[in-house]
């Protein structure tokens, strides 16, 4: 990813206290990206200034004290004004504050040191795209359709590129069509809970070879609280995957392995790059996880004599940094599940649960060719799972929560939940939707807003922009009209 530039960074970057561990040069580098830098010493300032800034980013770096952190955060969430403004915590083991940052903030991130200027010029960026400006503006100056202006001009809600998504979805739709069993469930609503080594023997997902069983268990039990559970949800969704993909049984034997074993060289010098969210990270950190996993691949291959499974982590990591292309059979479709799946879980259940702006994260870099490093068939599985997870759990949208408690809009609600469709009509979930159905009613947000209007007929690239929307957005089930 490349530094931002331009307008893209036209921000007033608001920086609590003097953030000393911010890397060198990054001033010159937001000047450089056409914003602004200034140093506040306490929140109440902050929250005192917020009118005379413009388009205003909020950054605090608390560095090593995590006590200081939750105090800070506390803080802020006592300044009703300041939780619409996007916001960016960094800090060591600072992705741990996710669900906390997200229950309360319109938009925010985190990241762990150490980092980069690009890293944290990154992240910026990142707000800046996702940040719903447009939900701020005047009523009188927003279109008629909160994502479209008609039925073929589409304005995205939260990303200013052209992206080249309608290639992506009508090669996933493809592929949709293609899997075996279209009914199979790919389990993206089922991680509610955490899951353990236990979890996996009760599921027969575990090794029986006792001395790569006896490995396994010594790897969970050197690696921290999250990358034990991180382990767990890569080896569950990517055997969900190669189920569905009809990957012949003693691949998905070694698949699993590699999923248990692929931190084998995290644990002796922390686990952050397997919580690091390197879509948005410079290309350092890449190679660095890269390196991590061959060393994996190589204790793997000569400690325990593995060589397809060491082939497999090995495969990942080049899939990663682009040394390989995904390739449709063998240790390379494997490779590109086992990518998938550690993807999904590093950036949706980084802070341990669940969480949706991660899923709208991922639809976008899919859409937008980011994810090039997966197998076509795999993206698709990928994009199924995340639309079974956003239907089914648990959800933190951006709306505000007096928004979302609003007793008209809830009874409104409950009115759509009821609503008996006409004989020429029927409901269908988000999930369900297919390129060629037409809309029989306007599909609108929870806050009132319509998203699209009725008698739109749905294209692949629509569909895929209401399955981004509404990962984060509350939205009534769509009605389209009844045909064979």
């Amino acid at each position: 990813m490349s530094t931002p530039k331009g307008p893209v960074l036209a921000h007033d970057i608001v920086i609590l206290d003097s953030a000393d561990s911010l890397p060198q040069g990054f001033p010159e580098s937001i000047k450089t990206s056409g914003g602004t830098m200034r140093y506040l010493p306490t929140i109440q300032e902050i929250a005192d200034k917020l009118e005379e800034l413009h388009d205003p980013i909020i950054l605090v770096d608390y560095h090593k004290d995590e006590d200081h952190a939750v105090e800070i955060i506390k803080e802020f969430v006592s300044f009703k004004n300041i939780l619409e403004i996007p916001f960016l915590l960094i800090g060591e083991n600072g992705e741990a504050f996710d669900s906390v940052l997200d229950r309360y903030f319109i938009c925010s991130l985190s990241i762990n040191i150490p980092q980069n200027t690009q890293e944290v010029l990154n992240a910026l960026s990142y707000l800046s795209r996702s940040y719903p400006n447009k939900l701020e503006q005047p009523e009188e100056e927003e279109p008629e359709s909160f994502l479209f202006d008609d039925t073929e001009a589409i304005a995205e809600e939260f990303d200013t590129t052209e992206p080249s998504g309608p290639a992506v979805s009508e090669q996933v739709f493809d592929h949709l069509a293609d899997i075996p069993d279209k009914e199979k469930r790919l389990a993206g609503d089922e991680l509610k809970a955490k899951l353990t080594l236990n979890h996996l023997s009760e599921m027969d997902l575990l090794p029986q070879n006792p001395r790569i069983r006896e490995s396994v268990e010594r790897v969970y039990k050197e690696l921290r609280h999250w990358p034990r559970e991180h382990v767990c949800r890569v080896n569950y969704i990517c055997d969900r995957f190669n189920e569905v993909l009809n990957i012949p049984q003693q691949e998905r034997e070694q698949a699993r392995i590699a999923a248990l074993l692929f931190p084998w060289s995290f644990t002796k010098t922390g686990s952050s790059l397997l919580r690091k969210n390197y879509l948005i990270g410079s290309s350092n950190s890449k190679l660095e996880l890269a390196s991590k996993l061959k060393d994996s691949a190589m204790q793997v291959m000569s400690d325990l004599g593995e060589q397809e499974v060491g082939q497999l982590i090995a495969s990942m990591a080049k899939l990663i940094v682009g040394e390989i292309e995904p390739e449709e059979e063998g240790v390379s479709l494997c490779a590109s599940t086992l990518t998938a799946a550690n993807l999904i879980d590093r950036i949706c259940f980084q802070s341990g649960y669940w969480n949706p702006r991660g899923a709208n994260f991922l639809l976008k870099e899919a859409r937008n060719g980011n994810l090039s490093m997966l197998h076509p068939r795999v993206l698709t599985c990928v994009v199924k799972f995340l639309s079974e997870a956003i239907a089914n759990l648990p959800r933190i949208f951006t709306t505000t929560t007096e928004l979302r408690n609003n007793p008209e809009l809830k009874q409104k609600e409950r009115e759509n939940y009821e609503y008996e469709p006409e004989p020429n009509e029927r409901k269908v979930s988000i999930t369900s939707l297919q390129p060629g159905m037409k809309l029989s009613k306007p599909i609108m947000a929870y806050d009132g807003r319509e998203i699209l209007s009725e008698e739109v007929i749905l294209d692949h690239d629509l569909i895929w922009r209401l399955w981004q929307l509404s990962a984060i957005r509350p939205m009534n089930t769509p009605l389209v009209v009844d045909q064979d």
